[in-house]
């Protein structure tokens, strides 16, 4: 190692130093580290340094940041080391710190950086960046400015260095994963908050109908959306509908898409009419997300409703009597993804006491314990078991059934359900 130095040891302290008070200070993880390899750099007095982060996909070495002497340019792109080629990826494949004083002398040495650059490297410090036993990286240095080659005590203080950025990598990362974490909570609170402002807080009813709804959110807010508007005294418009996606995006698409539907509602059009008026004005606003929605409109005094199905479920009916049954009803793709789609209209005859639930698919997809779907399990014979429900309970009775087939597990997706009940003959 040679004779004692104690200046420069000193000097080396005072670095180490220097970088727990940065890793201490710091707010991010590439300022850290571009600002431990310049103290590196100064205090090693080396001409160029490097830090390469590891690439999980390919196992590559990706060159991350670089400290270039004067008037040196590195090639522009992607620059990546397989692992072990050259000493960078013997280092890491090896996990152990290496001197080399002579690079030109060492076989293991990758002269093609050399070359592409015009740089002459004549001494090698490298150093593999492991935390907890898990390398993700190598640090290095070249060419000391004072002398030909590195020394043994240049090798242990960048060695140290190397632990330290191991140490501080780690920990911001740590604390920039919680930071996304809280950035996520607070997005997916405020996408719950944008859903309940635009969910009616109550139902309207006309003459010989009513409807009630429920609304159960999941842990990730989707895009569920419903609404009914009575429009005079006699006309009912309902509407259940889904937007693709999660979190904020859903949300804003969903009161983008309540908003557009509120304002193109006419009584004297058909469903399948503002349908399409719905869908083409969905895609001149642009956005992302398609929606599937089920859009209906009733009129007091009549013996049907009109539904027009755009890549919704399909609604169930509930009969006064007989058994639940799935209603087979044409319909069209989601809207907001072709302009000029047609859609079908379905006229679906009722008498007094029969029931209509309309749902998302939150519903039919919640999984069990064992992965089977609550539609798997025999929807017949549950919306069954649900209608002997007292008045007004059978929307709470159904998710209760849906909770119970959870079995605890986490709601995957927010559900919806949609009833109209008859209450007198037409």
């Amino acid at each position: 190692m040679g004779p004692p130095d104690p200046e420069r040891e000193l000097s080396m302290y005072r670095g180490l130093l220097e970088v727990s008070h940065l890793i201490n200070g710091a707010a991010d993880s590439q300022g850290l580290l571009r600002a431990i390899l310049e103290v590196a750099q100064r205090v090693l007095d080396a001409d160029a340094g490097s830090l390469f982060l590891d690439d999980p996909g390919t196992g590559d070495l990706v060159l991350t940041l670089a400290l270039a002497p004067d008037g040196i340019r590195l090639p522009e792109g992607r620059i990546a080391v397989p692992a072990g080629r050259g000493i960078v990826g013997w280092v890491a494949q090896h996990g152990e710190p290496e001197l080399v004083a002579d690079a030109y002398a060492d076989p293991r040495f990758f002269r093609a950086a050399d070359e592409k650059t015009g740089y002459r490297t004549r001494s090698i410090l490298c150093a593999p960046l492991v935390h907890e036993r898990s390398r993700f990286g190598v640090i290095q240095m070249l060419n000391p400015r004072g002398k030909p080659a590195f020394d043994a005590l240049d090798l242990q203080v960048f060695t140290a260095y190397a632990q330290m950025v191991a140490t501080a990598w780690s920990r911001l990362r740590s604390i920039e994963e919680r930071e996304r974490q809280a950035l996520m909570e607070r997005e997916v609170e405020l996408a719950a908050e944008i859903q309940r402002d635009l969910l009616p807080a109550s139902l309207p009813a006309v003459p010989g109908c009513r409807c009630d709804a429920r609304y159960r959110p999941a842990r990730t807010v989707g895009g569920d959306f419903y609404s009914a508007l009575r429009i005079g005294a006699e006309v009912l418009w309902f509407v259940i509908g889904d937007v693709a996606g999660k979190g904020i995006p859903a949300s804003l698409r969903m009161a983008q898409s309540v908003g557009i539907l509120h304002a193109i509602l006419d009584t004297t059009i058909s469903p399948a009419l503002v349908m399409e008026r719905w869908n083409r004005a969905l895609c001149a606003q642009g956005g992302t997300g398609f929606v599937t929605a089920i859009l209906g409109r009733y009129g007091a005094g009549e013996d049907a409703l009109e539904l027009t199905l755009a890549g919704h479920p399909g609604p169930w009916h509930l009969p006064h009597a007989g058994a639940p049954h799935p209603l087979d009803l044409p319909g069209g793709p989601p809207i907001g993804l072709i302009p000029e789609t047609r859609y079908p209209l379905a006229r679906v005859p009722f008498v007094h006491g029969d029931r209509m639930l309309l749902l998302t698919d939150g519903f039919l997809e919640s999984r069990g314990p064992g992965g089977a779907s609550l539609e798997d399990t025999g929807l017949e014979a549950l919306f069954g078991r649900a209608s002997a429900a007292p008045d007004g309970a059978l929307l709470d009775a159904l998710l209760a059934a849906e909770a119970t087939h959870r079995d605890g597990m986490t709601a995957r997706d927010d559900l919806t359900l949609l009833l109209l009940e008859w209450t007198s003959a037409s």
